[in-house]
């Protein structure tokens, strides 16, 4: 498929713009769940008397 025949089909242009966003709020999630993992982790190192 042409770069002509992309821009020319408005349905498919509109589901790739949809894609791409559904795709950027499930990385989003990602991060802040594994951001969210980290913090509580950190947190039970503080709270746990671990020698390392």
């Amino acid at each position: 498929m042409t770069d002509a025949q992309r821009v020319s089909d408005p349905m498919l242009e509109r589901n790739l713009a949809s894609a791409s966003a559904t795709d950027r709020v499930l990385h989003g999630q990602v991060k802040i769940s594994v951001t969210l993992s980290n913090q509580q982790y950190a947190m039970l190192q503080n709270l746990l008397p671990i020698k390392t």
